[in-house]
């Protein structure tokens, strides 16, 4: 699988582990502030700490058996076309990663604009814009939007100290930051869960910092039941009255107990604890990452078939073909040809080419391990020895050594050309 498409999967994975873990730990405890921060830290965690633990990385190999993606050798037009083609799966993710894209650029531009067709408040120049056909009130950076005439001054006073808390606590930047997430994650249910528990969580801070700072708790109900209807200005804003207001009114009551703090470290320990367990690699294997396309040996395999060298015993990354996986891909579809007579004969299969890698980043002692004749051999042989850059392996000091690789190149027709 593409590299870039592993790491969305994990880090859905991990950013589904958080939204669990905030549910069932650290919901409705009081600390909102921490809660904020665990929902917005996990983000960069889940996608930094696998990267970091090095299972993840981009396109060091693994002491793992992969094979190349397939390609359709020997049919005139069609396995060309196929290789100018993004792989399905990485098709569909790129199809739904444009399509949010598109929807958070339009609601980026209906709000710029709602902001743009707005006068200064008359009564709150610097902070306030009034925009006579909206209904409701929103906090957009450093901009309270709001319809003047349906509020009175009292109103106006109530609402700016909530909006003025969004505005302090760069609650916009929170929703922005997860806007441009989503557009990698759009396929992961939880990252919509977990925008929506955040922007309650706003809301809940918003809420105590406006009755912290003055105001009468009635009158402050009072507003929020009257501007509780509806929102237009997209999903980028923060609004007044968004939020379940049973819920905000208990949030308001909820008294704060020390001993919920114990939630959080516990929360934030067990999600790092999880993303470094899923970051180890497997026993025995090396701690580089897997690259679909090779196969690299196992340390005792490698000795045993040839005991008097030893290029390593420990690696801090392996070769890579530069350019990088991607790269190697391009390079031995656009270069190997179906040999004739194994299209003649109907000869499918896997040859695997061995090699090492040095430490100048030469190739050598070049031979075929397995083959499946027909000229195949032959053909990935020829191939491979065109593959002349190379970066090597690097120790655990970074010095570079000799490693040797085996790359699997397979070939196959159509169920035609095999009758």
């Amino acid at each position: 699988m593409n590299t870039f498409l592993l790491i969305q999967l994990h880090a859905g994975l991990l950013i589904a582990l958080a939204w669990i873990l905030y549910r069932t730990l650290l919901r409705d405890r009081g600390y909102f502030s921490l809660g904020r921060a665990f929902l917005l830290l996990s983000i960069p965690l889940a996608y930094g700490l696998p990267l970091w633990a090095g299972r993840v990385q981009s396109p060091a190999p693994a002491l793992l058996h992969y094979e190349l993606p397939m390609a359709v050798l020997g049919e005139e037009g069609a396995g060309a076309m196929a290789r100018m083609l993004p792989e399905p799966v990485m098709m569909i993710y790129l199809l739904g990663a444009g399509a949010w894209l598109t929807f958070h650029l339009w609601n980026l531009f209906r709000i710029l604009s709602l902001m743009q067709r707005s006068r200064p408040s008359t009564a709150w120049p610097g902070l306030a814009l009034d925009h006579p056909h909206i209904r409701g009130t929103y906090a957009f950076l450093h901009r309270v939007i709001w319809n003047e005439r349906q509020l009175s001054l009292e109103e106006q006073e109530v609402i700016l100290r909530h909006e003025r808390v969004h505005i302090r606590q760069a609650h916009t930047a929170d929703i922005l930051f997860l806007e441009w997430i989503t557009v990698l994650q759009w396929f992961n249910p939880f990252i919509y869960l977990l925008r929506r528990d955040l922007l309650e969580v706003h809301e809940f801070l918003a809420d105590r910092g406006s009755l912290g700072s003055e105001g009468n708790v009635s009158t402050y109900l009072r507003v929020m039941l009257d501007r509780a209807l509806g929102k237009e200005a997209g999903t980028l804003s923060n609004a007044f009255g968004n939020v379940s207001l049973k819920r905000r009114i208990m949030m308001m009551n909820k008294s704060v107990r020390r001993e919920n703090l114990t939630r959080y470290v516990l929360a934030f320990v067990l999600f790092a604890s999880a993303a470094l367990m899923a970051a180890r690699p497997e026993p025995g294997r090396s701690q580089a990452s897997a690259v679909s396309g090779i196969i690299l040996d196992t340390e005792a395999e490698l000795l045993s078939r040839n005991p008097q060298d030893k290029p390593f015993k420990e690696v801090k990354s392996m070769p890579e073909y530069v350019g990088g996986t991607e790269a190697m891909m391009k390079f031995l579809q656009a270069n190997i040809r179906y040999p004739e007579e194994a299209r003649k004969q109907g000869k499918t299969g896997t040859v695997y080419v061995m090699f090492k890698v040095n430490e100048k980043g030469r190739m050598e002692d070049l031979k075929v391990e397995k083959g499946i004749g027909g000229g195949c051999d032959e053909e990935a042989l020829r191939v491979v020895k065109m593959m002349t850059d190379w970066k090597p392996a690097l120790d655990k000091e970074g010095k570079p050594v000799t490693a040797m690789l085996t790359l699997p190149v397979k070939f196959q027709l159509s169920d035609k050309k095999k009758e």
